[in-house]
């Protein structure tokens, strides 16, 4: 009898396996009696991967970005240090939410709670994600109404600063209305800076400098944002309006200054007072109609921002010298995209779009002049995407913006060119996810470069633009593999080639008595990188792993001449200790000299950081403790240049890289919610609920 019920148990358990392997596209549990089989949580799809948060991921995160931490996302990694979603090959990332673009601040407003699975894609075919190369589209339990409002704070000490905050979302039938309101706050006083210069006038007259300064920055921001969607089966439509303002009273410094060498000013002390502000009120809008005749699909957005900003600077050795600019900046843009099927499922897509940039710059000081930069570009651009299977397709895209610029009272500058990129996105299964990528662009242009006036810095060091710059030329080649055998463990491969053609680089040369900083084109920058991310779950989602490996060979063929390898290092580790406290951490390493990214900057090491976080939550209540940098007391960013005339080191050391302890709390109300979920919506009243629940 036992052999018989042992055969029929074993039976039973070999069809709940095979049955569970099968639900792969599903998040159900399976009971009998003891057992509980869970089905996939994420799997590969045409143009990226799919990922389901777990009921306890949700719980225990915070925010967004939290979420994507815990979870993991193959292709994804979440800098604990800067709060930053980015890409494991350093890309930026790009939110949606439910398919519509969010900007950071609407991301922010969101609740895990709500969130029902995260998409990965890479340069997805769909018009609407704007050819961006990485995309995290949200989707989201769907409300016929009712809402939330949301509160948070963030103090940190020793390092002074805060952040606190409002957000408010309400769902009523088609539309959802959000706004948030925040402030910031951020006084450091103890920045440090020790930088040594040589500057070589000729090879009678060099000139060495050495500097300790002390600095003390005060910032202040306030932001509020508000937007309006409306989703239905045929239109979408989204409008957003926002302002934001920047305030820096206080960056003044403390510098003494010791020369050496033939012609060398006198030893001192020299005092810098400098303040800037700056205003952005902004406005968009988007459109999206689709079931058009022969499913077709019209998309369609236009913004306005304006920016004026003030800054001044005063720098007294010996003699003042001061410097001012007063800045205006307009920035329209508006595009309108039109997809239909040219064969079955595959698309072809045409779109137009015409966006400006026009600075109005007035400087005082050293030179009193004004400039006007006015950058147009008319874009033409054609996509067409083949779907090879449900598992394989393809995009290729012609890209054909024409740039007109002028400085000043000069002609305009016509220059077309031609852009364009090749993808391809597949799956073998759904543990597979393929990805090939490969561009050639025209990078946008720094207005300040284009300055052709000659400015006095300090006593020794000036700068110049220049006004017939070639606009750099920017081309890259990927390819990325990621392996999801398991719902607790994935493997991300990445290897990207890079390079900048006619690179901006700075020229130092001697000019009147000063060393000037001219702005030229010199040589290409190239890059070639690999990395490797590794995400292993433990404990049924309760200890979660990841590190990223990563490398980096950077080269230059200008006057700048310089071949450099870069390591790093970024592991990243939480566990849910029980239903209310978790723990997380995470550490960055870099090894070698250096790291560039272009041959303007100067070569740079971070010191390495470790950060851990102890988090709470509690029904509607969540809190956080954080402490950075727990294994250094001061962090330290070191920096080099070296050229012909010039060659100069840096030691800086700021609080915010350095150990200090940060207290957020998060709170959140919900008022009278009917949840959309077919059969099963359900009116839930009036309760206060947590952020987590």
């Amino acid at each position: 009898m036992n052999k018989k019920r042992l055969l029929l148990f074993t039976i039973v358990l070999l069809s709940l396996d095979y049955y569970a392997k099968a639900q792969t596209d599903s998040i159900k549990n399976y009971k009998l009696n003891e057992v509980v089989v869970e089905g996939t949580r994420n799997y590969a799809i045409a143009d990226g991967v799919v990922y389901i948060p777990s009921k306890e991921a949700k719980q225990h995160s915070i925010n967004i970005n939290d979420l994507l931490a815990r979870m993991m996302v193959a292709g994804l990694r979440v800098d604990l240090g800067s709060n930053k979603v980015e890409t494991t090959y350093q890309g930026e990332v790009h939110f949606y939410i439910d398919g519509v673009e969010a900007q950071d601040w609407e991301v922010k407003a969101l609740r895990p709670k709500d969130v029902l699975h995260v998409e990965y894609l890479k340069s997805p075919a769909d018009p609407k994600y704007k050819n961006y190369q990485a995309v995290v589209n949200l989707v989201m339990k769907k409300y016929k109404y009712g809402g939330y409002v949301l509160g948070e704070v963030n103090q940190s000490f020793v390092y002074n600063s805060g952040n606190y905050g409002a957000a408010a979302k309400v769902n009523t039938g088609k539309w959802t209305l959000t706004g948030l309101a925040e402030a910031d706050y951020r006084n450091a006083d103890d920045i440090t800076h020790n930088t040594g210069t040589q500057y070589i006038f000729s090879k009678d007259n060099i000139i060495d400098k050495l500097t300790e300064e002390t600095q003390r920055e005060h910032t202040k921001m306030f932001t509020t944002a508000v937007n309006a969607r409306y989703i239905s089966d045929k239109l979408t439509f989204t409008a957003s309006a926002g302002y934001r303002y920047e305030s820096t009273p206080v960056n003044n410094s403390d510098i003494n200054i010791t020369y050496t060498g033939n012609n060398a000013p006198d030893n001192g002390k020299a005092l810098t007072e400098a303040s800037s502000k700056g205003m952005l009120p902004y406005i968009n809008t988007y459109f999206q109609l689709s079931k058009l005749p022969r499913n077709s699909m019209l998309y369609g957005a236009a913004s306005f921002s304006y920016n004026h900003n003030d800054a001044s600077t005063l720098y007294t050795f010996g003699s003042p010298i001061f410097n001012a600019t007063e800045e205006d900046v307009y920035l329209p843009d508006v595009w309108m995209s039109y997809a239909f099927p040219l064969y079955k499922q595959n698309y072809m897509t045409v779109t137009a779009e015409y966006k400006s940039e026009i600075f109005n710059t007035l400087y005082t000081g050293t030179d009193n002049t004004r400039q006007k930069l006015i950058n147009n570009y008319v874009y033409a651009r054609v996509r067409y995407n083949h779907k090879f299977s449900d598992n394989w397709s393809a995009s290729a895209q012609i890209e054909v913006p024409v740039n007109f610029y002028k400085v000043n009272d000069d002609g305009y500058d016509t220059k077309p060119y031609v852009n364009g990129f090749i993808v391809m996105n597949g799956r073998i299964g759904k543990k597979h996810s393929l990805y090939a990528y490969a561009q050639i662009m025209q990078m946008p242009i720094t207005p300040s470069f284009y300055n052709t006036v000659v400015r006095q810095d300090n006593e020794i060091e000036g700068t110049k633009g220049n006004a017939g710059l070639k606009p750099q030329r920017y081309a890259s080649a990927h390819m990325s593999y990621a392996w999801m055998p398991i719902n607790g463990f994935s493997l991300n491969a990445d290897v990207i080639w890079e390079e900048i053609m006619h690179d901006i680089v700075p020229l130092w040369h001697a000019e009147n008595g000063l060393m000037i900083k001219d702005i030229v084109n010199s040589g290409n920058y190239d890059i070639i990188s690999a990395s490797l991310t590794p995400s292993l779950s433990l404990a049924g989602g309760k200890l979660n792993m990841q590190a990223k490996l990563y490398y980096a060979h950077e080269m230059h063929s200008g006057i700048r001449n310089f071949s450099l390898n870069n390591y790093g290092l970024y592991p990243y580790i939480s566990y849910n200790m029980n239903k209310n406290f978790s723990v997380s951490a995470g550490y960055g390493k870099n090894f070698n000299k250096g790291f560039m990214r272009g041959g303007y900057g100067t070569t740079a090491q971070f010191s390495d950081n470790l950060k851990v976080i102890l988090q709470y939550t509690a029904g509607n209540f969540y809190a956080m403790l954080s402490v950075n940098s727990v294994l250094r007391k001061h962090g330290w960013v070191k920096s080099w240049f070296d050229s012909d005339n010039l060659h100069s080191s840096e030691y800086l050391s700021r609080p915010w890289d350095g150990r200090y302890v940060s207290l957020t709390m998060r709170y959140t109300l919900d008022f009278g919610r009917k949840t959309d979920h077919g059969n099963n919506a359900r009116f839930e009243g009036s309760a206060k609920t947590s952020v987590l629940k």
